[in-house]
């Protein structure tokens, strides 16, 4: 067994990777089989060192993450008597599973050649890249199956929305103490800092991590419990059954204390649309959303994204904000016109998508969003086969809501956590297990609702007969 070290990291973090097997099956044995797997995929996003990674010989690199998408392939597969959907009815889906499947191998197969850029010679690609990238493909979108196939009701929508609220209200007292002492309690638990400290100074005061990879992740996850918390709050349901407004006010300060300026407007945003839209306008404004996201590449290559004016917007509240959204937006025009080369299955790994000096071979390009790193890594087709499937759940709910009015009530929320996870993953790397989670659930539930409609009017047809 080979251990790929990047940090300091103690001898209790890579034992907990290799404890957290062993947890999920207690959590199995202990619980009803939804809650036990919303706990694997939130406690092992929540809880385990982030950015430490595990090689051994045969198996794709071991992380947190796909430490316990295996444990729960193996759990379904030989101690269940559940069965994965993975591709389904959905020809679309079908689609767009296969398309992240068998692209990387149309990847490695268009790049074959080595790259020389004055010093630096960048490797060609071959079949064992085609197998690492779809087996880290369907890694990622394990929790996506398992949400499709097992949290399709509106109990298990709420049993999530409720286990969200519960992890950010713990969380919570982490984030506080971090905000004020600085961000140590990874350091302290794991032995190293999972990131740069210096981009989690912020002003006289620090941006919180907790156990994360970084404080952006961190303010998306309060984002997303926020809402979770008003719809339980709303429906008076979990620890929002009393004095709900009071706890949802206070998870508003816990955004605010996780200084992200774009989560803070997301939060502001998603409150007050929660609060005064009504649930089809909610479920139309998710799709405007999804579209938008799906849609960015091409807008950007095109010179049609208003990004002038959101910078000019930033500098109105700071010029620091203004300057880093430049930066990003300076970066990611000379990665879009490497990607562009390559727009159907791109550069793949690497380093092969990013940009380097002609003369000396550096590399003179940072990538922040997911977007423009999957675009570069996979071409279009590997950015549909993320963003498009993440996308479906609510593209289907959308479809369904202007002919019925029989929804969850669960269902808009879903669908508003997920495009605005969706929109953050532009400007930030900020996919993770709970948005594969989420999005599979409201695609599956939203499947379900069809797939009984279709049933229950070939029942009134046979009836009428």
């Amino acid at each position: 067994m080979k251990i790929k070290r990047f940090f300091m990291a103690n001898q209790f973090a890579y034992l907990s990777l290799f404890i957290w097997p062993l947890l999920i099956f207690v959590f199995f044995k202990k619980m009803i089989f939804e809650s036990a797997l919303i706990l694997s995929v939130l406690g092992g996003y929540l809880l385990l060192p982030s950015k430490l990674t595990v090689d051994i010989v045969g198996l794709p690199p071991l992380d947190k993450n796909s430490i316990t998408a295996i444990t729960l392939m193996v759990y379904i597969y030989v101690f269940s008597n559940r069965r994965l959907t993975i591709f389904g009815r959905d020809p679309v889906v079908k689609v767009l599973i296969f398309s992240g499947i068998l692209g990387p191998f149309l990847t490695s197969l268009f790049n074959a050649d080595s790259i020389v850029i004055g010093s630096t010679v960048l490797r060609s690609l071959d079949f064992k890249d085609a197998i690492s990238q779809t087996s880290n493909y369907i890694l990622g979108a394990i929790t996506f199956f398992c949400g499709r196939s097992f949290l399709t009701t509106e109990r298990d929508h709420q049993r999530l929305l409720i286990a969200l609220v519960l992890a950010a209200l713990a969380y919570s007292i982490f984030i506080l103490y971090e905000a004020r002492m600085s961000p140590q309690i990874h350091k302290i638990i794991y032995g190293y800092f999972p990131h740069s400290f210096a981009q989690h100074r912020r002003g006289d005061g620090f941006r919180p991590v907790v156990l994360l990879a970084h404080g952006l992740w961190l303010a998306m996850f309060v984002v997303t419990a926020l809402v979770a918390g008003i719809y339980l709050w709303k429906k008076k349901l979990g620890p929002m059954k009393k004095y709900g407004a009071l706890k949802s006010a206070y998870l508003f300060t816990i955004l605010l204390v996780c200084k992200s300026a774009a989560s803070l407007v997301y939060g502001g945003a998603l409150v007050s649309i929660l609060l005064f839209f009504k649930k089809r306008m909610v479920i139309r404004f998710s799709a405007v959303l999804v579209a938008l996201t799906l849609l960015y590449p091409v807008l950007r290559y095109t010179d049609s994204f208003p990004i002038d004016s959101l910078i000019e917007v930033a500098s109105s509240f700071s010029e620091d904000r203004a300057q880093s959204l430049q930066y990003r937006v300076n970066h990611e025009n000379q990665l879009l016109d490497k990607a562009a080369k390559k727009i159907w299955f791109g550069w793949g790994g690497w380093g092969r998508n990013r940009v380097y000096d002609e003369v000396s071979g550096n590399d003179i390009t940072v990538i922040d969003g997911a977007w423009i790193s999957i675009l570069g890594l996979s071409g279009g087709v590997g950015f549909l086969s993320v963003f498009g499937l993440l996308s479906m759940g609510v593209i289907r709910l959308y479809q369904t809501s202007k002919t019925t009015n029989k929804t969850f009530d669960t269902m808009p929320y879903l669908a508003i956590i997920i495009s605005i996870n969706l929109i953050d993953m532009l400007p930030n790397a900020s996919l993770t297990p709970l948005t594969w989670l989420l999005s599979g659930s409201l695609l599956g539930s939203v499947e379900v609702l069809r797939s009984t409609s279709v049933r229950q009017g070939a029942d009134k047809n046979l009836t009428d007969v």
